[in-house]
Parts: structure tokens; C-alpha cells; sequence
């Protein structure tokens, strides 16, 4: 995939990020770069055939069996390639199979995916206007870390959920993921039962909360809750989630001021990261308010069916967790 470094820089000097280092706008630019991959590959999947996202996975995982395999059948004199030749020379330090990855990635595109320059270069426009609009996120004060959280109180799936279900002898290593899996199985699940009764335009404004879209987040708070920046449910989030992820609330306004960027980059980094999190889970809150006020119910219904299913089935899953070592693919779920 092309780096488009003129349009990110020029992205820096629209949000006044212009005079951070050197070394550190190499950071963001990192990140940005990760994301609009990410992003672009969404969108460029959509109706492919297996077997050609399988390919493409090959060269995003680095397999040299299946990269050269796909060089093969493909484009078997590769090495001998200028552009090959030019992205080798260009990144000296780098492995070869990290440039078999990169360049095949960008060959399998061209081949697959004839118009994806365009779907990149629109990507990254949308990523623009995202980090153009964060300033606008967040009210104008940092909260106290003083005020109580006004959030909507949830469940808690810890030690004492495990315990409770019976799998309080499951081994360290897997609880996490598997406490994962709970919640993901829990979200499936309740979005299942709210989504009943809703009109299809009502879901897909709810999904833009649920995929963390901040720009189209931001405009439908505004349209049904205009004031939100000044809840205190809103505040107490922002509070929370920025004390989760380690951001200190005066960095918050600073980086909101466009000023004291002198800090470490990682926070900027996580600040972005916070108010994805930030509104995607306020917007999900008032929607479902609005739309659904039950939903405290469902999600408590749902969850007590889940625990008995978990009571039931405790000795099956403990057996399963105490021979493997799950990794983020694990999913007891669906095994």
C-alpha cells in the first residue's frame, strides 16, 4: 500500500501538529499509516471469495510459505522487479520477508483490487476529518477526578463472575480471554434482542455507535442530545476511560487547546484511542435510552441465561481451558 506522507504531513499542519519532532510525528505517522490499512482492507474484502482474502492474509501475517507460494503463481520474477529492487533498497534494516509482505501486499491489490489507490485516498480523507473534529469531542474543562461516576452501573465479568459460574479454578492464562469471549457472546446476544422492533435506519444509526465511528457518532449526538459534552454521565465517562487507559485530564485539554505538545507522543496516541471509546459507548447508551429504555432488563435477563448456561456446561469448559493455552482466536463459544 502506498505511504501517503505529503497528505499526512499536511494533515499535521491542519490540526497544528506541525512543530511536533521529528521523531515523534514518525510515531503518529506509524499509527495513522496502521490504521487506514486496517480500514482500507474492510472495505476492499467486501464480497471477495474466501480464497482471495486467505491470500492476501498470507502476506499480512508474513508467511514465507504462502508468499512465495502466491509469487510463484504470480509474479515469479519479483525479486528482479525495480520497484521490488527500490522498496528493498529503501528499507535496509528491514527483513526480507517484512518486504515480500509489503510489496505483495501492493501487487496483490493491483491484481484484485484495480481501483484500491482510490478507496485508499478516500480512507485516509475520512481519517482526516476524524482527527479534525476530535477538538470538538470533548467539553472545555478536564473532569475532577473528584466527581462520582454517573455511568450506567454494569455487570462486572471478573474472578467473582468466574467463581460464580464455577470456573474459579480455571488456570491464569486463559481467564482473560475466556471472560472475552463471555462478553462478546453477552453483546451478541442482547444486540440480538434490542435490535427486535427497531427500523433498519434506527440499527444502522445504532452500529455507527457499536463500530466506533467518532465523526458520525459526534453529529447524531448532537441531533438527539445537543448538550452532551455537559452531561455528567458524559463527563464521568471521559474521566474513567482516560484514567483506564493512564491520559492525566490537563493533557486532555492541552491536546484539545492545540498546545504543550512536548508530551510523550503515546498519550496523543491514546487520546485517540479515548475518544473512540468515549463515544462510542456514551452514543450506545443514549440511543438505546431513546430507543430502547428497557435495555438494562434485557441485558440482565441475558446475562442470567448465559450464567446458567456457563453452570451447566462449568466441567466441559474447564477441561477444554486446562489443555491448551488460548490465544485471541480461542473462542469457547464457537469451538
Amino acid at each position: 500500500m502506498i505511504k501517503f506522507d505529503d497528505e499526512i504531513d499536511r494533515l499535521f499542519d491542519e490540526i497544528g501538529l506541525e512543530s511536533l519532532p521529528f521523531e515523534k510525528k514518525a510515531v503518529l505517522k506509524e499509527y495513522i499509516y496502521k490504521e487506514l490499512k486496517l480500514r482500507t482492507k474492510e472495505k476492499l474484502v467486501v464480497g471477495m471469495s474466501d480464497k482471495l482474502i486467505d491470500e492476501f492474509g498470507e502476506f499480512e501475517d508474513q508467511s514465507e510459505e504462502g508468499m512465495l507460494k502466491w509469487f510463484i503463481e504470480n509474479l515469479p520474477d519479483y525479486q528482479e522487479r525495480e520497484d521490488y529492487k527500490q522498496l528493498s533498497d529503501a528499507n535496509p534494516e528491514a527483513p526480507e520477508q517484512a518486504i515480500m509482505s509489503e510489496f505483495g501486499m501492493m501487487k496483490w491489490m493491483q491484481l484484485n483490487c484495480p481501483d484500491y489507490e482510490v478507496v485508499v485516498k478516500k480512507t485516509l480523507e475520512e481519517m482526516k476529518e476524524e482527527m479534525r473534529q476530535y477538538k470538538e469531542v470533548f467539553f472545555g474543562r478536564p473532569v475532577s477526578v473528584h466527581e462520582e461516576n454517573q455511568t450506567m452501573k454494569s455487570f462486572k465479568l471478573d474472578d467473582n463472575f468466574l467463581d460464580e459460574v464455577g470456573l474459579s479454578e480455571m488456570p491464569e492464562r486463559n481467564k482473560e480471554r475466556f471472560l472475552t469471549n463471555v462478553h462478546e457472546e453477552l453483546e451478541s446476544r442482547v444486540g440480538e434482542l434490542l435490535s427486535d422492533g427497531m427500523s433498519i435506519e434506527e440499527i444502522k444509526e445504532f452500529a455507527i455507535f457499536a463500530d466506533g465511528k467518532v465523526l458520525e457518532g459526534v453529529k447524531l449526538l448532537r441531533k438527539f442530545k445537543p448538550d452532551y459534552k455537559e452531561s455528567k454521565e458524559f463527563k464521568a465517562l471521559v474521566r474513567a476511560t482516560a484514567s483506564q487507559m493512564g491520559i492525566e485530564a490537563k493533557f486532555i485539554e492541552d491536546f484539545i487547546a492545540y498546545k504543550n505538545f512536548d508530551q510523550e507522543l503515546i498519550s496523543i496516541i491514546k487520546i485517540i484511542e479515548c475518544v473512540t471509546e468515549v463515544i462510542s459507548a456514551f452514543g450506545s447508551m443514549e440511543f438505546l435510552k431513546r430507543y430502547r429504555p428497557d435495555y438494562p432488563q434485557v441485558v440482565e435477563r441475558v446475562l442470567e441465561e448465559l450464567k446458567v448456561e456457563l453452570i451447566d456446561d462449568s466441567s466441559n469448559i474447564l477441561r477444554w481451558s486446562s489443555e491448551q493455552e488460548w490465544d485471541e482466536r480461542s473462542d469457547w463459544f464457537n469451538e
